[in-house]
């Protein structure tokens, strides 16, 4: 295992700033601080339930019912509007880091990250079934994309003995996974749906959890450049999700005045 001054010296951090708050058991705000940053990461591993939940569940009840299948081959109609990028990424980034962590017999960092990678798998693959057909490439290419990156990090760790492929892909995907409502948040915008950017609780777990870690990683806490950059863009993507979740609810809210095809009386000659 690498110590930490061998760690130091691969990443450039020789001149990084101390930190500031004290490791130490003793510190409170420390310890709190590390609960967040290993709750929040589940949390938003399983918010994605919160999408895939309502189009499965509506699909048992239409099965149960003898409700006719769709062209698809479906028992309803709903589909998953938001892209696969959400739960493809959580695949790759947190497989990638689960065997970083398996290869340097951290447990600290691997539990979390196998859990990531389970879940993400789950997701990954049930969208397949629940995904609408304008993504349905999306899916395809970035699902095999990912699985064939994975085989190459476990290979590249186990048999070459070389883990830094796995823990620089897992860094490039992890802002990618941070950042997933990016690329949609204009369409989301001019559409008005905001069920491209996923659900509102996915959107918050994202949020609150690279908050933490931005703190985290902080040069109060424990400086990691990697980690701070790819956190600090989850806490800008997020939030402009999370704004224009807001927007788009407040338009929905606005009364409409409907239009009269009447005439006005002091119109008529």
């Amino acid at each position: 295992v690498p110590s930490k001054n061998s760690r130091v010296e691969r990443t450039g951090l020789t001149n990084s700033p101390k930190p500031i708050m004290s490791s130490s058991s003793d510190s409170i705000a420390l310890v709190i601080l590390n609960g967040f940053c290993v709750l929040l990461p589940i949390i938003a591993f399983v918010s994605p339930f919160t999408v895939f939940s309502p189009i499965f569940c509506n699909c048992s009840r239409a099965a149960a019912a003898s409700s006719p299948n769709n062209d698809d081959g479906h028992t309803c109609g709903n589909k998953i509007q938001m892209p696969p990028l959400a739960v493809t990424s959580q695949m790759l980034q947190c497989g990638l880091f689960a065997i970083y962590a398996q290869y340097l017999r951290s447990n600290t960092l691997l539990i979390p990250n196998v859990i990531g990678f389970l879940l993400g798998l789950v997701w990954s693959t049930l969208y397949r079934w629940g995904m609408a057909s304008s993504f349905a490439s999306q899916w395809r290419w970035q699902y095999f994309l990912s699985m064939a990156m994975l085989v190459a990090g476990a290979v590249s760790a186990f048999k070459f003995r070389n883990p830094y492929y796995s823990s620089s892909v897992a860094a490039v995907s992890s802002v990618v996974m941070c950042t997933y409502p990016l690329p949609v948040i204009k369409r989301a915008w001019e559409s008005r749906e905001a069920a491209l950017l996923g659900s509102t609780f996915m959107n918050l777990a994202m949020f609150l959890c690279c908050i933490s870690w931005t703190i985290h990683s902080s040069p109060y806490v424990e400086y990691d450049i990697f980690v701070l950059t790819g956190n600090v863009c989850g806490v800008v993507v997020q939030g402009a999700a999370l704004w224009t979740r807001l927007y788009l609810h407040h338009l929905q809210e606005e009364p409409t005045i409907p239009e009269s095809n009447e005439q006005s009386p002091l119109l008529i000659a």
